[in-house]
This record gives C-alpha cells, structure tokens and sequence, in this order.
C-alpha cells in the first residue's frame, strides 16, 4: 500500500483548536499510485465525504452538598396492579349509577297519579275507566263517601252528628233537602206547581204546604196565620175558616184542621177533630151521634170507638176480643180442645184472655188484660173534686198522699180556713175534720164539739 496514503490516513475526527467551537478545514484527497502491472486507466482523484466532526464543550458536573431538607421528591410510579383497582371502581360507580336510576324509575312509577308528592297505596276507575293509582289522601278528595265510587265533582254536608260528608252529586241528592240542600234523616216529596218533584225536608215541607189541609200552595195563595206564639202557613179557604168557630163546640178552629159530616137529619156541621171523633166511628167515619157505640182495642191496644157493625167485623162472636181481617172467632175459640170452664173474660171489657195473653188480678179476684188494668187501677182521681187526673197532666200531692188537680189544691191548701167552733185559722199542716154539712174543724175542736 502506498506509504503516503498509509501516512496521511485521518480518522476524520481531529478538531480545530480546543475551544474555537469550529471545525477546522482538512484536505481529505485520497492518491493512489498507477501499478505498473496494470493496464488500468489512471485513477483520477475523487475527494471523500466525510462528516465534520464538531468540537463538543465537555460538561463538567457541578458539585453540591445534597440539602435533604429540600431535596425534590419524585412520585414513584404505580405498580400495574392499581389500573386493575381503578376499573373496578369505575364498574362498582356505573352499577350505583344505573341501580339509582332504575330506582328513581321505580319511585316514579308508584308516586301518586295526581299528587305527584305521596306513593300511592289503592287506586280508582275514572270516569273514562282507566284504573288511577293514587295515595290515600287524593282516593278521599276523589271517592265519594257513600258509594265508593269516583266522582269528578263532590259536593260536601253535614251529617247530624256535625261531621262534614263529601259525596258525589247522587248521594248529595239523596242525602240532603232539594230546597235548602241541608242533610235530613226524612224527606216528603211532593210536586210543585210547576210539576217538578221536590224531596224536601221537614222544614221546608211545613213552608209550602197548609197547616191545616196539608195541601200544597202556590206561593200567591200562602198566607200567614198566628195562634198564640206560633205562626203557621195556611192556603186562602184554611185562613178563612180560621177565624170561624166549631158548629158543635163553638171554639175557634185556628189553624187546626176542620172536618165535615151530616147527622142522620141531613144536617151538615164543620167541626174541630174532637168534635168529629166524638159524633163519628173511628172505623168507617159514619155519623153515630155518640149513642150505640161500642169499644175494642186493636193488637197494639189502641182503643176504637166504632159503630155497631165495625165492633162486629172486628171482634169475636163468641167471647168479643179483637179479631184481624174480619175473622168471625179468635184463636181461642177456634180451638176444639178449649175447656170453657177455664176461660178468662176481662172484668172491664169484656173480650176473653187467651191463654197466651198476660193478665192481671185486682184485689176482688176480677181478671183484667194488662191494659185493661191499667186503665183502671192506674187512674188518679182528685181529691177535692172527684174528676179525674189524666195521664200526662199536673197534679199536687199533699202530706197525706191525696192527689188533688193543681186548682183544686191551690183552692184547699192556699186559702186560709177557719175553725167553725173557735174561728182559728187551720194551718196546712194542722189536723182537721169536716162534718155532714161541709164546714171545717180543729181536730181537738170537733170531737168537743160533736162530745166524741
């Protein structure tokens, strides 16, 4: 090999003087010798690339005393395990996240249809037959309290015992007046003059209707009649005969109802109702004058004063107790197997006592029915008097037991008497005795009077 190109051979590497930062220019020609063997064309100079080698800096490391106190901390790096942990949570939150989705689902669905606010715990069919899920508060605002059924519109009252009632606009109906649309227990119906029919209560019936024909009237014809601390509601004819008196009786009529009937002469009388029952058969209203007639009780001891053939149509033929429907003998005397020496008779009417019938003795040994006996022995008669204290009115007793009518005692008891023998007043509570001719004594002035 050529000694020069051996010699001259550069690594390319060399740099300019250290510390200029710049290369230095190189001649990298390369020369080769002819051989003289060769046959070859002379090999022309080519220069040769070479990459200029750049003179680096050299990097000298500063040297410091490590301060611990500020010494940077890294974050060390997560072992690959925790990306396992984070997409756990990630599962564990979209679960969360869809089961509170599925339950606010659910809280939607089973709130209340009309509210919105309450879970809904019964439901309803509305008026277009779809079933509504509601909580109880808006099933109350829409069911009606009576029937149970749903209703768009109530309406609400009072029930007597003061507690308001919401019902439909039926049961509202039912329940209250169509006049004063107020709850009542009772209604009349009637039909106005309009032809309308009106269920109203008592009230609102009575403001209507005559007091006295209990016949509806017009409100042109109502008139307003008083009879002592009560005004009543009488048609035009009713007012007239108001101020009119009883044919019989002679007593005003007033707001009472009147009645009619002729006697056997033809004659006709407009009489109160005393009158009438009086001159009349409780049965058949035939005039009777209130002579032949006789009397019955019914089955709930109410007493009949009827005429001749009404006591026979309702008694029996043998022993004259009441009989229903006509019947010609009762029960008792139907029966084949009566022993008649056995059988009872009422001592004041007369009708037999059955052998189911209750019955009382009195001291005499006379039978009675049970209200039969009450009628008798259950009387009170005044002591001053002698009339009768009927059941129901005012009576005084005095400190000996008498009963006396509240007149008749204010006439015996409030009065001052005096001694006929020595003229002394007698206390009410002194002892006294009355001789044949009525006049009145000390006791003690009596018997040495009369030398007892």
């Amino acid at each position: 090999m050529n000694e020069n190109f051996q010699n001259n051979s550069s690594t390319g590497l060399e740099g300019g003087p250290v510390g200029t930062g710049a290369p230095a220019a190189q001649n990298n020609t390369v020369d080769y010798a002819p051989d003289a063997y060769s046959t070859q064309q002379p090999v022309y100079q080519q220069p040769a690339y070479q990459q200029p080698a750049y003179q680096q800096p050299a990097y000298q490391q500063p040297v410091n005393t490590p301060d611990y106190n500020n010494f940077p901390v890294v974050d060390e790096p997560e072992p690959p395990a925790k990306k396992k942990k984070t997409g756990l949570l990630i599962g564990i939150i979209a679960a969360v996240v869809v089961l509170l989705a599925g339950a606010a689902v659910c809280v939607f669905l089973f709130l209340c249809n009309d509210c919105k606010k309450a879970f809904s715990t019964t439901s309803y069919t509305d008026e277009n037959g779809k079933t509504v899920k509601v909580c109880q508060s808006c099933y109350d605002d829409s069911i009606c309290q009576e029937c149970k059924e749903y209703a768009s519109d109530l309406k609400s009252y009072e029930n007597k015992d003061g507690d308001e009632v919401e019902v439909c606009e039926e049961c509202f109906n039912k329940a209250t007046c169509d006049v004063c649309e107020e709850f009542a227990e009772k209604f009349t119906t009637y039909t106005d003059e309009k032809g309308k029919e009106v269920s109203a209560c008592a009230a609102c019936y009575d403001k209507v209707h005559c007091s006295s024909c209990k016949e509806y009237v017009v409100k042109d014809d109502r008139k307003d009649y008083t009879e002592g601390d009560t005004t009543k509601m009488l048609c035009s004819d009713c007012y007239d005969l108001a101020t009119k008196a009883c044919d019989v009786c002679a007593e005003t009529f007033g707001a009472s109802k009147t009645f009619s009937y002729e006697d056997n002469a033809g004659t006709s009388y407009t009489v109160c109702a005393d009158c009438y029952n009086a001159a009349t058969c409780d049965d058949c209203n035939a005039y009777h004058g209130g002579s032949g007639t006789k009397t019955y009780r019914d089955a709930s001891s109410k007493k009949h004063e009827v005429c001749a053939d009404c006591y026979d149509a309702n008694t029996c033929d043998e022993c004259n107790a009441y009989v229903a429907n006509g019947a010609a003998l009762c029960d008792d005397c139907k029966d084949a197997d009566n022993n008649e020496s056995t059988a009872l008779y009422c001592w004041y009417c007369g009708g037999r006592i059955g052998s189911s019938d209750s019955y009382k003795v009195d001291y005499e040994g006379d039978v009675f029915h049970i209200s039969c006996y009450s009628e008798v022995f259950d009387r009170m008669y005044c002591w001053y008097c002698d009339g009768e204290i009927y059941a129901g009115s005012d009576y005084e007793v005095d400190y000996e037991g008498d009963v006396y009518h509240p007149a008749c005692y204010d006439a015996v008891f409030n009065t001052d008497y005096y001694c006929w023998y020595c003229d002394g007043i007698i206390d009410d509570y002194d002892s006294y005795e009355i001789d044949f001719e009525g006049d009145i004594f000390h006791e003690e002035c009596y018997y040495e009077f009369y030398g007892y």
